[in-house]
């Protein structure tokens, strides 16, 4: 009985592990699940010690944005939205993991180590949007890059090219996007190709916990987040504060749009 059940924990908790580097889960949680006898009271510590770290990471990360957008701004209350929608989604998707062990002493472990694991990931995308210090005046960026429309039909795509190609088919429509970068260089097209980059991200990492596998590499959002910032200054056009101020004021902002055009593409 006792080795079924290390092996049932294996197989829940070593794929979400391998997403440490990219997503600032800690070291310790790893070693804490490495450590533990397979009893869930000894789990159920490792994962509760996490979720309090990646909680106070999401806090510190959203407090230093909003206080660089200013609470009481246009951009602040949006940011609030998008934050609130991202944590019902999150709720609702690992009630959902948690249901499919129902009725067993495991099932409250597995609804906090998705919850941990997401608010990771959360933290990740917040930390990668905050400002660094200006060191010139740029040119005030346009409010309405992407429509909501723009962005459903970038999530489509990509969950569809996912679904029939796998991540060879995200590259190669991300990659178009960067193609028509290259004849028209703007901040729309950063933009749109940010929302390519982004949206394979999301799908890579729902279809890597699925699968109980590691994500792929070049879907992590530090290669995506350092993809976009490479293509986009290739040409000397854009500088490298600009493109961040892009990913944060006009993608990172409207993650909640994103997570919405993939649930209406049928991605669960």
């Amino acid at each position: 009985m006792m080795k079924n059940l290390l092996l049932f924990i294996a197989l829940i908790f070593v794929p979400a592990v391998a997403l440490s580097n990219e997503t600032g889960i800690t070291e310790e949680y790893k070693k804490c699940l490495e450590s533990a006898e397979g009893g869930t009271f000894d789990i159920s510590t490792c994962v509760s010690n996490e979720y309090d770290i990646q909680v106070e990471r999401i806090n510190r990360a959203y407090k230093t944005i909003l206080t660089q957008l200013g609470s009481d701004s246009e951009r602040g209350k949006e940011l609030l939205g998008v934050q609130k929608a991202w944590m019902e989604y999150r709720d609702a998707k690992c009630k959902y993991a948690e249901g499919e062990y129902e009725g067993s002493n495991i099932a409250p472990v597995i609804g906090l180590d998705c919850i941990t694991h997401m608010t990771a990931e959360r933290s990740s995308e917040l930390e990668g949007m905050i400002k660094p210090a200006a060191t010139k005046t740029e040119a005030p960026l346009n409010s309405s890059l992407l429509s909501t429309d723009d962005i459903n039909d970038v999530t489509r795509s990509m969950y569809y090219a996912a679904l029939t190609t796998g991540v060879n088919g995200m590259t190669q429509v991300e990659n178009e996007c960067w193609k028509h970068f290259d004849i028209n260089p703007s901040d729309r097209m950063i933009a749109l190709c940010s929302v390519h980059g982004f949206s394979g991200a999301f799908i890579d990492a729902t279809f890597a916990r699925v699968q109980m596998r590691g994500p792929t590499p070049s879907y992590n959002g530090a290669a995506v987040r350092e993809r976009i910032i490479s293509n986009s200054i290739k040409h000397g056009e854009f500088t490298e504060d600009h493109v961040k101020g892009i990913i944060m004021d006009y993608v990172g902002t409207r993650v909640g749009e994103v997570t919405a055009g993939l649930l209406n593409a049928g991605m669960r």
